[in-house]
Order: C-alpha cells, then sequence, then structure tokens
C-alpha cells in the first residue's frame, strides 16, 4: 500500500470542527451488520475474555488502522492506544493493531472511500461532512447551546441503538464507537473577543460540513476552507479570526499561540465515529466480532471521560500556559445565542432527515430527551 501524507481538513470542532465535505462513495462496498449494542449503562461491566481456542496459538489476526491527527495528540494517546490496548487484552492477544497516525495512508477527504473499499481496515472518520451518507449522525452536532451534557457520546450511543435509521447509515462500515468532541469554545485571534452573539458577525472561520456550517452561518460567521496545518499561519496572519475548538486543541496544534481570546460557548457537538470496513469485519471470526460489539460502549464511556477531562486541563492550565483568556457568558445571554442557533436543527431535520421519509419529530424530541438526561447531576465524572 503506497502512503501519502496529504492535508486533512479538519471539521468544525477540532477539531476541531474544521472540515468541508467528504467522503467516497459506499454503494459498491458489500454490505455488513452493524453491531448493535444496548445502550451503556453508567457503571457498565467489562465484557469477559473470549475463551481460549484452537486460534490462539495463531498468528493474530493484524487490522490496519487510519487516522489524520498527528501521532502524540489525545486522539493517539488518550483514545486509540487504549482502545487498541483493550482489544489485545480481550482478544486473548488474537487482534493486533496497526496504527497509522497524521493521515499517512488517507487524509480526512480520503479515509472513508478507504475504509468503504477496504484498502483500510479501521479509521476514525466524520461522518457529519457528508449528509447524504450520514443524514442522522448531522443531527449530533446540534446540542442546545445554552445547556451542558456531561455524556454526549453516551447521549448519541443510546439515540443510536434506538433509531434503525440510524444503524443504516452503517451498513457498508459498522460502527466501533463515538467519540464527540464537544466544541466548548470560540477562540479569536488577539484584536478580536466575543462577549455577545453579535460580535460574531462577520468573522471568518474554518469551514465544515453543512451541519456544522449552517450554526456558523447562523450566528453570523462566514465559513471558510482551510486545511488543519495552515490554520496557526492563517491566524498567525489574519486570514481567519476565529475557530470553534475543542479546548484541547489550543495545545494539541499550538493554536494557543495564536488564538488567545477563547469564549466558552459549545456550538457544535461535532460527532466523530471509529469505523470498520466491511472488509474486514466479514473476515473476523464470530467470537472477536463480539468482541468489537461489546467495546462499542467501553470506547464510548472511555471518549466521554477523556474529553471531560481535556476540558478541564485547559481551563486549569492554558491560562499559565498561553495566557489565555476564558470569556464566560452569561446564561442570559447563553438563552440569546440559543434563540438565534436554534432553528439550524429544525432546517437541517426538515432537509435531510424528514424529507427522506425518517420521523424528524420523534428523532429530534429524543435527541434533547437524552441530553437533557445526560445532563443530570447522577452522570457527572468525580
Amino acid at each position: 500500500m503506497s502512503r501519502r501524507r496529504t492535508r486533512a481538513v479538519i471539521g468544525i470542532c477540532a477539531v476541531v470542527t474544521v472540515v468541508a465535505l467528504l467522503l467516497g462513495a459506499c454503494g459498491g462496498s458489500p454490505a455488513a451488520p452493524s453491531p448493535t449494542v444496548a445502550p451503556a449503562q453508567p457503571a457498565a461491566k467489562p465484557a469477559a475474555q473470549p475463551a481460549a481456542s484452537a486460534h490462539s496459538a495463531a498468528k493474530p489476526i493484524t487490522l490496519v488502522f487510519s487516522e489524520f491527527e498527528a501521532p502524540g495528540s489525545f486522539w493517539d494517546t488518550k483514545i486509540a492506544k487504549p482502545y487498541f490496548a483493550e482489544i489485545d487484552k480481550r482478544t486473548n492477544g488474537r487482534v493486533k493493531i496497526e496504527a497509522h497516525f497524521g493521515g499517512e495512508l488517507a487524509s480526512l477527504f480520503e479515509v472513508y472511500e478507504a475504509v468503504s473499499k477496504g484498502t483500510v481496515d479501521m479509521a476514525k472518520i466524520l461522518p457529519t461532512m457528508d449528509a447524504s451518507k450520514f443524514p442522522v449522525d448531522g443531527m449530533g452536532i446540534f446540542n442546545p447551546v445554552n445547556a451542558k451534557t456531561y455524556r454526549p457520546n453516551r447521549a448519541w450511543l443510546d439515540f443510536y441503538n434506538e433509531f434503525p435509521e440510524a444503524k443504516t447509515q452503517y451498513k457498508y462500515s459498522p460502527l466501533l464507537g463515538y467519540a464527540i468532541m464537544p466544541c466548548s469554545g470560540l477562540a479569536t485571534v488577539k484584536n478580536k473577543t466575543i462577549t455577545k452573539w453579535e460580535d460574531a458577525k462577520g468573522l471568518k472561520a474554518p469551514g465544515a460540513g453543512p451541519a456544522a456550517e449552517s450554526r456558523l452561518k447562523a450566528i453570523g460567521i462566514v465559513p471558510v476552507s482551510i486545511n488543519p496545518p495552515d490554520i496557526y499561519m492563517a491566524a498567525k496572519n489574519g486570514m481567519l479570526d476565529v475557530v470553534a475548538v475543542g479546548l484541547i486543541s489550543l495545545r494539541d496544534f499550538k493554536w494557543g499561540e495564536v488564538l488567545p481570546n477563547v469564549t466558552l460557548v459549545n456550538i457544535n457537538n461535532s460527532p466523530w465515529s471509529y469505523v470498520m470496513s466491511a472488509k474486514a469485519w466479514n473476515s473476523l471470526p464470530p467470537d472477536i466480532q463480539q468482541v468489537f460489539i461489546d467495546l462499542v460502549p467501553w470506547l464510548t464511556d472511555l471518549s466521554d471521560r477523556v474529553q471531560y477531562e481535556n476540558e478541564q486541563t485547559a481551563l486549569k492550565e492554558f491560562g499559565k500556559e498561553f495566557g489565555t483568556n476564558f470569556i464566560k457568558l452569561s446564561q442570559a445571554e447563553l438563552d440569546r445565542w440559543a434563540v438565534v442557533d436554534g432553528p439550524t436543527l429544525d432546517a437541517y431535520i426538515k432537509e435531510n432527515i424528514t424529507a427522506k421519509g425518517m420521523p424528524g419529530d420523534k428523532m429530534k424530541s429524543e435527541f434533547l430527551r437524552l441530553y437533557q438526561k445526560y445532563g443530570a447531576e447522577e452522570y457527572a465524572f468525580k
């Protein structure tokens, strides 16, 4: 397999979140059953390890994983590597993951096509960049801007398990787990600050898929297409003004050096997914398939905890590390943002869900209910 280091476009979160439209077609891929898992419980017990078999002494199965994030980022050290170690543990060493980071095998633009064609076995994708293939996942972006939830991944996994339409999206690339990254800050350049939603009007920000872009446009931000490696210099040179970020990205990409002001408003719950190619899935013995199914809630819950810890680290350390000025908005101001932002969800549902014969109103109601449910203190991380 040739190795290419292509430039990756991240979605508005980085996400950041910084991205423009993906992904390759999947219509020609062989169908595979999407793993179905029960909603994860607050204190789910680890699945039992598979019993030793004749395969135990055989050469391990090697699965090739592709990731556009840089090696050493939190995606690598806090999510991917622990996940791969857990796969190794639960399969008694029968499955090994060959990981490639930094877009070595496929850029973010190319990675879903690579998975659907089976040229890579596993990958992390941003499904919301293609509303035609992942219309339901686009709803995951539209968290209520004036509310907080502790476990957005758990909420979205519950939603996934409830609606067959959500599972259908992954018939060519079985879902291995969600990794929603809340974009809990709007990071601006030195001479720009956002203290009310009107301050965002006219600011230029990295663009994304249709769902994320619609939220930017609703509050007056102008989406622009830009590759993640270029964001640092673009912010430094005045080519962009603001980035919707998961706060930890200020360190991972060194954006904290050029984006010193961060308004704490979550304008995008960026729903990343870990997926497997149908080719790889169908090649696995049933007991190993079951290990991956059992790990769906495990990986999803790991993502929630890591993202929570990332945010606490940023709030605690980045003022000293980068001189970051965190701007906290009042509840009244956040409610004003919600009035401006709220109709974007209805418009997205009408165009991408209801128009395709899916129960848009029911999905919206359940999505908001689950978001509120996991905002209860009983689900807070201790």
